[in-house]
C-alpha cells in the first residue's frame, strides 16, 4: 500500500467555507489528512486537540461522487462544528460534495439533523 504523508488541513484553499476550518481550529483543535493510493479508502480525516484523537472519517471517491464511508466524533466533542469541518476538507481535496449514500441508515441514527440541515455546507443539496 502507498501512503503520502499527513497534510495540515490549513494548506487548503477552502474560499467561502474557511470559516468553517478556522471555527473549529479556533476552539484548539487540529485537523489532518492522508491520502491514499491503492486502498479502497482514498482519504482519512484526522481531528486532534493536545496530540489526542477527537474525531475521525475515511471517505472513498469514485468518478461520480464521495462517500463517507465511517465517521467518528468523540461524544463530548460533538456539536462544535468537527464533523462539519471534515466533510469540508473531503470536499475541497477531491471538488465534489459528499453523497449521502447511506440515507436508510441516517434516518434511524442520531446524525439525522447533522445531514437534514438545509444550511450545511457540503453534500448536495435535500432537494437534489
Amino acid at each position: 500500500m502507498s501512503e503520502l504523508e499527513w497534510s495540515n488541513a490549513t494548506e487548503l484553499n477552502y474560499g467561502k467555507k474557511l470559516k468553517y476550518i478556522t471555527q473549529v481550529e479556533q476552539q484548539g483543535f487540529r485537523i489532518r489528512f492522508q491520502r491514499y493510493c491503492e486502498r479502497t479508502i482514498d482519504l482519512r480525516v484526522e481531528v486532534t486537540q493536545e496530540n489526542a484523537l477527537v474525531a475521525w472519517a475515511e471517505v472513498t471517491e469514485d468518478e461520480h461522487y464521495l462517500v463517507c464511508q465511517d465517521i467518528s466524533v468523540s461524544c463530548s466533542f460533538q456539536r462544535r462544528g468537527i464533523g462539519t469541518a471534515i466533510f469540508v476538507v473531503a470536499e475541497t481535496l477531491f471538488g465534489k460534495p459528499l453523497e449521502n449514500l447511506w440515507s436508510d441508515i441516517v434516518s434511524k441514527s442520531k446524525i439525522r439533523g447533522f445531514w437534514d440541515r438545509p444550511d450545511r455546507p457540503f453534500g448536495t443539496s435535500p432537494s437534489q
